[in-house]
């Protein structure tokens, strides 16, 4: 019998936060890495019939994870994305509210 594993995108620029998350989800969950807010977008594209979630980092290099989330909001309103980083401010945090209300 063939285990249901859900696709989580997870965008992440440093090594060891991925590592960390990939010890904690992949052994339930399909992973692919993002190491910027452009990959990511582009990740979504491919697989977005299979994603189940996101994780996305604020803080990445090339396109940050506010901007990525405004596009792929453009196109799917309705995939969890789940924002988080070790460097933000308080406007970072409002930001992604605003792009993602709580129901």
């Amino acid at each position: 019998m063939n285990e249901f594993r859900p696709l989580i995108l997870v965008a992440e620029d440093d090594d060891s936060n991925f590592k960390l998350i990939k010890a904690i989800i992949g052994k339930k969950c399909d992973i692919e890495w993002a190491k910027n807010g452009q990959e990511m977008v582009e990740l979504f594209q491919q697989h977005q019939e299979r994603t189940k979630a996101m994780l996305m980092d604020i803080k990445m290099p090339v396109m940050n994870g506010l901007e990525a989330t405004k596009i792929i909001r453009e196109s799917n309103t309705e995939i969890p994305i789940i924002m988080q980083t070790a460097y933000a401010f308080s406007s970072d945090a409002h930001e992604s509210r605003r792009l993602q209300p709580l129901p």
